[in-house]
């Protein structure tokens, strides 16, 4: 669906304060799968995913969306934004209308969608993130961060993109507001097979939800695989700034001290089924603390 080829962009190329935000990146996102993209601030990660929509040209390489060079003559690269939808860290940043529903149906117009079309699709983004209908006359700039977050998902989704990108969506919501949102969007991967594409510093987050994890440092993707298996390298993720989930660090914590617990367990129920064995283990009296 997505390639880079080589790719690397620099901030003020051929000046004296040139700087790689990425560097040599080579990687294959597929079709249908929900991909997280974890790193530290200045990782490289939002530089990465504004490749994927053609918001930043690469300074050397190529980035392909459904194999097409979107960088090359004579492409139109609007095509790839309505493709390869983006919602960005901070919505605010994204709108400029003066009403719900003109923002939300500024895409679809500009990509011809017939008017008699716009509406239900607009009451389908809004089912989507949980905001009522009666919200479209009123002014997105008058909502919390949290429901702006929501307008602007509202935004993406209701072009029914082949992929979505996510840079912290769930910045500024509650957790049952964040969980909710995150299933939906697991959802929308699963039943209608489309791409999603995760940025989050929420470890727990990237475990539940990610079928494959990208690890950003420095400009580079130094680690790559499943999300149990990356949060196995718990060394090398605090060498890189980079935490495991909570619920994992608790038995990392009880195994120091000497309990014979596994060392990856990452979801609430595996928890307790964990803990119901170890106290278990010590019915008979035996200590396993040193």
């Amino acid at each position: 669906m997505i390639q880079f080829h080589n790719v690397t962009y620099t901030y003020n190329f051929n000046t004296d304060t040139c700087k790689d935000a990425i560097k040599n990146i080579n990687l294959k996102i597929l079709p249908g799968e929900f991909l997280a993209i974890i790193g530290q601030t200045g990782s490289g990660k939002s530089t990465l995913v504004e490749h994927m929509n053609g918001l930043k040209k690469p300074t050397v390489g190529e980035v392909f969306v459904s194999g097409q060079d979107i960088w090359q003559k004579k492409f139109d690269i609007t095509k790839v934004r309505f493709k390869v939808g983006l919602v960005f860290q901070y919505p605010e940043h994204q709108m400029f209308e003066q009403d719900v529903f003109s923002e939300i149906a500024f895409g679809l117009r500009n990509n011809g969608i017939a008017e008699t079309k716009i509406e239900s699709l607009i009451f389908e983004a809004l089912d989507f993130v949980g905001l009522p209908h009666d919200i479209l006359n009123s002014s997105p700039f008058d909502f919390s961060g949290g429901q702006k977050r929501k307008i602007a998902i509202a935004s993406t989704i209701a072009m029914q993109p082949d992929v979505i990108i996510l840079d912290e969506p769930t910045a500024g919501l509650d957790p049952y507001s964040s969980e909710l949102l995150l299933k939906k969007f697991k959802d929308y991967n699963k039943n209608k097979g489309k791409t999603v594409i995760l940025v989050s510093h929420s470890m727990e987050e990237v475990v539940r939800f990610a079928d494959r994890v990208i690890v950003m440092h420095n400009g580079e993707i130094k680690m790559e695989g499943e999300p149990r298996k990356i949060f196995t390298k718990v060394e090398e993720l605090n060498e890189m700034g980079l935490d495991v989930p909570q619920i994992l660090k608790v038995f990392l914590e009880l195994r120091k001290l000497g309990f014979p617990a596994r060392a990856d367990i990452y979801t609430v129920e595996e928890a307790k089924q964990e803990f119901f064995r170890l106290k278990n283990l010590t019915k008979g009296g035996k200590s396993f603390v040193k």
